[in-house]
C-alpha cells in the first residue's frame, strides 16, 4: 500500500514540476509575447502617428504652401518695386534736352585752361570751400568751355575728394547748363530742378526716399506711385536733400553736394521780369540751409552777380581767399597759344624763319586785343 502510495506521491510531484515548469515556460512565452506585443504596438502607434502626420500634411499642404508662396511672391514683388521706383523716378524727371546743351559745348582746346592747376583760390574753395563760388567772363570768355573742363579735371576729382575725406563722407557732383539758345526747359528753373535732381539721384538712388516719402511705404501689393513733379515739389525735393546731408541721416551715409551751374545770365521765364534777380534768390537758398552743399556757379558780369557774389570769401586756415575769378584774367596766355598754333598750321615755314618774331608778335597783338573774348580769337584767326 505503502508503495502505491509512494508512487502516487512521485506521480503527483513530478505531475506537479511539470506543471511548475509549464507555466513557468507559458510565463516567459507570455512575457516574450507581451513583450513582442508591445514592440507590435510601439510600431503601429509609431506608423499610426507618422500617417496622421502625412495625412495632417497633406490636408494642410496647399494653403501652407499658397501662404507660404504668396508670402515669398508679395516680399519678391515689394522688393522689385523698390528697386524699380528710382528707376521709375529718374523717368519721370527727364526731359528730351536734359543733356543737349553739355554735348555742344566746346572742348577747350588742347594745352589751353591748365591755368586753372594754378588758381589757387579756386583749387582751395574746392578743397576747403562752402558757399557760393562765381566764375566771372564777359560774353564769349569761354566760361561753359571752362565750366566743362573743370568737370573732367583730375584736379577738381582730387580737391574734392579731400573736401569729403575730412568727414568721410560720400560726394556727388552735378551740373546743369543755363541756353538761351534752347527750349523752356533749359531755360527755366524747372530744368534746373530736374536736371540736378536726375543726376543727384541717379548717383544715390537710396535718396529717392528723401525725395519722394512713398517709397519708403511700398508693399508688393502697391501700385508705383505717379510722380507729377511741379515748381513747388522739385524745390521741396532738392531741399529735402540739401536738409538730410547737413544731418547726415541718410541711408548712404553722410554725404556732400557740389553743384556746377553755368550761364545764370541765360536763364528765362516766359512772362517773368528780373529773371537775374530770381536766379541769384534760387541759388542762394540752396546754400543757405547746409555746410555739406556748396555751388560753382559760372555768368556775365552783370551788376545784380556783381553785388550778390563779388565779394564772397571763404577761410582756408588762417587766410581769407576771393570766392571769385575772372576768366579774361587768365586766358591771355591760352589765346597766344591758339593764335600761334593756328598760324603755324597754316604756314609752317614759319617756324624758325625771320618772320617768326613777327608772327609770334602778331599772336599776342590778337590775344591783347580780345580782350578775353574767344569768339573774337577765332573769328580773327579764322579770317586771316
Amino acid at each position: 500500500m505503502l508503495t502505491l502510495f509512494d508512487e502516487q506521491r512521485k506521480l503527483q510531484s513530478k505531475v506537479a514540476i511539470q506543471l511548475r515548469e509549464t507555466q513557468k515556460s507559458a510565463t516567459q512565452q507570455a512575457e516574450t509575447l507581451q513583450d513582442s506585443l508591445n514592440a507590435v504596438r510601439r510600431d503601429v502607434l509609431n506608423i499610426t502617428l507618422e500617417v496622421h502626420r502625412s495625412l495632417t500634411a497633406q490636408d494642410r499642404a496647399p494653403a501652407l504652401v499658397q501662404a507660404v508662396e504668396t508670402q515669398k511672391v508679395s516680399r519678391l514683388a515689394e522688393l522689385v518695386r523698390k528697386l524699380d521706383y528710382p528707376r521709375h523716378v529718374l523717368q519721370s524727371l527727364k526731359f528730351s534736352s536734359m543733356e543737349s546743351r553739355d554735348d555742344q559745348i566746346e572742348r577747350a582746346y588742347e594745352g589751353t585752361s591748365d591755368w586753372l592747376k594754378k588758381c589757387q583760390n579756386f583749387l582751395k574753395w574746392l578743397e576747403v570751400g562752402d558757399g557760393i563760388f562765381w566764375i566771372s567772363g564777359k560774353p564769349g570768355s569761354g566760361k561753359s568751355t571752362l565750366m566743362k573742363h573743370i568737370l573732367k579735371q583730375e584736379e577738381t576729382a582730387n580737391a574734392l575728394r579731400k573736401w569729403v575725406n575730412t568727414d568721410n563722407s560720400t560726394l556727388i557732383v552735378a551740373q546743369h547748363f543755363f541756353w538761351i539758345s534752347g527750349d523752356q526747359m533749359q531755360q527755366s528753373i524747372e530744368g534746373l530742378y530736374r536736371t540736378l535732381l536726375h543726376q543727384i539721384l541717379g548717383k544715390a538712388p537710396d535718396l529717392v526716399s528723401v525725395v519722394c516719402p512713398a517709397h519708403a511705404q511700398l508693399t508688393g501689393n502697391d501700385s508705383l506711385p505717379v510722380c507729377n513733379w511741379d515748381l513747388e515739389k522739385l524745390e521741396k525735393a532738392l531741399q529735402a536733400i540739401s536738409d538730410v546731408s547737413s544731418l547726415g541721416t541718410s541711408k548712404i551715409g553722410p554725404f556732400k553736394l557740389c553743384l556746377f551751374i553755368d550761364g545764370l545770365d541765360e536763364y528765362h521765364e516766359a512772362g517773368m521780369d528780373d529773371c537775374d534777380i530770381g536766379i541769384v534768390r534760387v541759388i542762394e537758398r540752396l546754400v543757405q540751409t547746409s555746410r555739406a552743399l556748396k555751388v560753382c556757379v559760372s555768368s556775365r558780369p552783370w551788376t545784380v552777380f556783381q553785388r550778390a557774389f563779388e565779394r564772397r570769401t571763404f577761410r582756408s586756415g588762417d587766410v581769407e581767399l576771393s570766392g571769385k575769378l575772372n576768366v579774361e584774367d587768365f586766358t591771355k596766355t591760352d589765346m597766344e597759344k591758339f593764335a600761334w598754333e593756328q598760324i603755324v598750321a597754316v604756314i609752317p615755314e614759319v617756324t624758325g624763319s625771320r618772320q617768326d618774331v613777327q608772327w609770334k608778335s602778331l599772336s599776342k597783338d590778337i590775344a591783347a586785343r580780345s580782350e578775353g573774348v574767344w569768339i573774337w580769337t577765332r573769328f580773327v584767326v579764322k579770317s586771316m
